[in-house]
């Protein structure tokens, strides 16, 4: 009984009176409202759209086009005007028919207004809107800087949102999937699953940044102990890119990639002395042509492989009828790349060249980039 009694003394002692032997934790309610991602995603909430492709093309015969129910939802989108026109990735809308949308909710019939496969761009317009949407304000992704905060955004469900977290990892050109050289794409760590792949990345200010296209997944050089180990990069187009894209196809235009056709290679310093560059510009610009398509405004023109670009002039037509000449000596692939790109079909560029000790200028105009160019030719 005693030692009945001394046990029964002790479970009261340290069950019943937990005061004795710990401090009272204090509660309070956490207030989340206030946090930059929360106020973001409330921001950007009503703008985004959960995509649904109804039926696709499935095939081609001489009776016609072959057609599929596939049903498939949950592709992101975000709707970029109050009259319904949302912007998603070419990928996703990829041989779409029709398509069904669902807005804060409520479903609607949407139309494929334009794609742009380059750039990973699709474009589509709810079909009779009675209804005003609540637009996505677009940022200026040329100001973007490493380290930033972003938010990656989708709607995998009709009344669901999801987003990752990340920053701007790294902005850089890059060569996109299809061989198409992509300035400026952001890199960020921002994983990009199915529910965003297609929806906006965002800044803290709830604005589009960008629009989240791929990833890819790096294992190479794994030691045998970290083989689990995979080096993801996800990527989204800038936002300043995804708008000029847009804006043409709502304009009804098509969207013009400047393309000549050449495939690039650094010029080192060893290469530069065994070409016998002239001193003008020896140690301030050099590329060498590494590839040339052959069905290209280069090839036609007489640019072959191993030629060294030097410089390139540009002769702008104006709407004015003026012209306006520059001249820009070019020292990397990714510079005379940039410089392809910012051209326009009316433009004459001239190559300065280097070719068996011989200085020549080669004149072309850019052509819009086929489907099927050389893939790392710009």
């Amino acid at each position: 009984m005693r030692i009945l009694s001394l046990f029964s003394i002790f479970f009261l002692v340290c069950f019943s009176t937990p005061s004795i032997f710990a401090k009272e934790v204090e509660t309070f309610d956490l207030d989340t409202s206030q946090l930059p991602t929360v106020k973001a995603l409330e921001i950007i909430d009503p703008s985004l759209a959960s995509i649904e492709v109804v039926e696709n093309r499935y095939g081609i015969s001489l009776s016609g086009t072959f057609t599929r129910t596939v049903g498939i939802n949950g592709f992101p989108g975000v709707v970029i005007s109050p009259d319904g026109f949302i912007v998603t990735t070419a990928k996703n809308m990829e041989d779409a028919l029709r398509i069904n949308v669902t807005i804060e909710g409520e479903k609607y019939t949407a139309s494929l207004v334009g794609s742009d496969k380059f750039n990973d761009v699709a474009l589509i317009k709810v079909d009779n809107a009675d209804t005003l949407f609540k637009a996505a304000s677009f940022g200026d992704s040329d100001k973007l800087t490493q380290g930033q905060t972003v938010i990656a955004v989708g709607r995998p469900l009709p009344k669901q949102q999801a987003a990752t977290r990340g920053i701007v990892s790294a902005l850089r050109d890059y060569f996109l999937p299809n061989g198409y050289l992509m300035p400026n794409m952001i890199q960020t760590d921002a994983h990009n699953f199915t529910f965003n792949r297609g929806g906006p990345l965002i800044d803290l200010n709830g604005k589009i940044i960008g629009l989240m296209s791929f990833s890819v997944q790096e294992n190479q050089g794994t030691p045998q102990y970290l083989m689990t180990s995979v080096l993801d990069l996800n990527f989204a187009t800038p936002s300043n890119i995804v708008w000029d894209s847009v804006y043409k196809m709502m304009q009804g235009e098509e969207v013009f990639h400047p393309w000549v056709g050449v495939g690039l290679r650094p010029l080192d310093d060893t290469l530069a002395i065994y070409a016998n560059i002239p001193e003008d510009y020896l140690g301030k610009s050099g590329v060498m042509v590494q590839d040339v398509d052959p069905n290209s405004p280069a090839s036609r023109q007489g640019l072959s492989r191993g030629d060294i670009i030097l410089g390139l002039t540009r002769v702008r037509r104006l709407y004015n009828g003026e012209e306006n000449t520059s001249e820009e000596i070019v020292s990397t692939p990714l510079e005379l790349a940039g410089l392809i790109r910012d051209s326009h079909p009316q433009d004459t560029l001239g190559f300065v060249v280097l070719r068996s000790g011989q200085v020549e200028e080669f004149l072309m105009s850019p052509e819009d980039r086929p489907e099927e160019a050389l893939p790392g030719t710009v």
